[in-house]
């Protein structure tokens, strides 16, 4: 049962059907008050090699869009959604891993979803991956075209192949990546074409008990052949570029004793020095290339975007030192730390969009933080800093306690200033017993910066030997989305608020993963729905 403001009272019965012992199927008939009637499906089955299922949402009239439109010929009464998903292992080489996921509409998750993640869902996935791989080998044939929910067309890969390759010949290891990819687009003016790359190295990794040296040379060539290119814009394009790098890591530890607890030290210093000249890329169409988030990963890539359409040149030095303290008998880590930075040698040119001069000798320092004060209470942490502008980029801090599973409290504080985009917002979250039957569960997100509340939640969960219900209220914001997926600020926002009960025979289990449950799942980190089915 579920009662809210967006669509009234709301009622959905699941029905079990098991068909046989290698298929079944779950019927949910839902009634949605302002709406109509839903019908919904969950239909699973097995083979030997094989597992699938097909999730199926259908209202034939919507009858809040009915009594809004003059003309129901130019309107889409019908709202669905529907989601499939296979994976086959057909022997130890071979793989197939099928997820698609379509909507009637952009705004189905907002009419029909429950939950904050439900409401900022920016695009759906379909794509079909068949790959293959063996002790040299591993090839990768896949298809994508996910559905944009914010209005801004998304290329389709119709095909990809990739073939990658490794071999290990008296000590130098010879890697080969490829990928050819057929770029298309819903929108007819678009540019689109095919893209090809090859990119072989080679290396020789020195390795010891106690460090490793691996020097490393590639050389990466890609070709484009593009249509719909403006007039005088050229359709083929190529781009050869060496690659060096040299990576340098160490492994040094010391045994301390702490109340007779044998206690183990290990720093973890790490060099990696990348090499990459300039040539320009402006001609280049951008198809699937963006800027990761700075991060650790990041200290360790060659090419500073991710994705095939840029090479960032580069001449520069990645410095970090980890520092980990290991409990001896169990093994478990008790606290690491780790900080590191990017030094540049020379001014960089090439941007995601257009040439241009970058001349920061620097990137920020980035440091994190993970420590285990006891077995129920944790802390983590991440920073980064620009020392030059002495100022924080972004910072995050998680307080963790879990004395017990499904005994939880969550303190969170996220930080972040580049830019325009400017965000605070702290987020407590909660699962706790009352009592051996009764447990509060409980949200509290809120937006600092403007003074908002993104999300709040508060509800009771009881638990006998043989049935169990959930009682929880929320109120959630429904953020207005740009075409590039960031909050419209000064947007037309509004809430969704809501009361939501449900109740479960323990025998039978609940069919299927409630919207209750991933309510709770979202929301709370590390709570699990014991009652739910996957």
């Amino acid at each position: 049962f579920e009662n809210d403001n967006k669509n009234g009272m709301d009622y959905t019965q699941p029905i079990y059907w098991n068909i046989a012992p290698w298929i079944d199927m779950t019927f949910y008939p839902r009634w949605i008050e302002k709406r109509g009637a839903q019908f919904g499906t969950e239909l699973r089955w097995l083979t030997e090699h094989s597992q699938s299922q097909w999730n199926l949402e259908y209202l034939d009239k919507d009858d809040v869009i009915a009594s809004q439109a003059v003309d129901f010929n130019n309107v889409a009464l019908k709202r669905w959604k529907s989601e499939f998903s296979h994976r086959a292992n057909f022997n130890e080489h071979w793989k197939l891993n099928v997820e698609t996921s379509r909507v009637s509409d952009s705004d189905y998750f907002r009419d029909f979803g429950s939950g904050l993640e439900s409401s900022n869902k920016t695009f759906l996935e379909s794509r079909a991956h068949l790959s293959y791989a063996d002790s040299i080998w591993d090839i990768d044939l896949y298809a994508e075209a996910d559905q944009s929910l914010i209005g801004q067309g998304i290329y389709r890969l119709l095909p990809s192949l990739r073939v990658k390759a490794d071999k290990s010949f008296h000590g130098v290891e010879l890697e080969f990546d490829s990928e050819w990819t057929e770029f298309d687009h819903p929108e007819l003016n678009e540019i689109v074409g095919s893209r090809r790359h090859i990119a072989p190295s080679i290396s020789y990794p020195l390795e010891n008990a106690w460090g490793r040296l691996v020097p490393k040379m590639g050389y990466w060539s890609t070709d484009y052949q593009l249509e719909n290119q403006a007039t005088g814009q050229e359709t083929d394009i190529s781009r050869e570029i060496g690659v060096f790098s040299l990576d340098a890591s160490m492994a040094l530890e010391k045994t301390y004793y702490w109340n007779k607890q044998a206690i183990t030290h290990q720093i973890s210093p790490r060099f990696f020095y990348v090499n990459i000249p300039y040539e320009s890329q402006q001609d280049v169409h951008l198809f699937d290339t963006l800027i990761p988030q700075f991060g650790f990963q990041q200290l360790w890539r060659e090419n500073r975007f991710v994705g095939i359409d840029r090479v960032g040149d580069t001449n520069h030095l990645s410095v970090a030192v980890a520092n980990s303290l290991f409990e001896d008998d169990s093994g478990n880590r008790l606290a690491y730390l780790n900080i590191g930075r990017r030094v540049y040698f020379e001014d960089r040119n090439i941007d995601l969009y257009n040439d241009r001069l970058q001349v920061n000798g620097s990137s920020p320092w980035i440091a994190e933080l993970d420590w285990q004060i006891s077995d129920s209470l944790s802390v983590s942490q991440f920073i980064e800093w620009q020392q030059d502008a002495r100022h924080t980029n972004q910072a995050f801090t998680r307080i963790k306690f879990e004395p017990q599973a499904n005994h939880i409290v969550n303190l969170t504080h996220r930080y972040r200033d580049i830019g325009n985009n400017q965000v605070e917002e702290s987020d407590l979250s909660f699962a706790w017993p009352i009592n051996s039957q009764w447990r509060f569960v409980g949200r509290w997100y809120n937006d600092n910066f403007r003074d908002q509340i993104i999300e709040s939640m508060a509800g009771l969960e009881y638990e006998s030997c043989c049935w169990a219900m959930r009682i929880v209220a929320q109120e959630y914001l429904n953020t207005q989305l740009d075409s590039n997926g960031l909050p419209i600020i000064g947007g037309n926002d509004e809430y969704t608020s809501g009361v939501y009960f449900q109740f479960i025979f323990k025998g039978l289990g609940s069919a299927g993963k409630s919207s209750l449950g991933r309510i709770l799942e979202d929301g709370i980190r590390g709570y699990r729905d014991e009652f739910g089915l996957n």
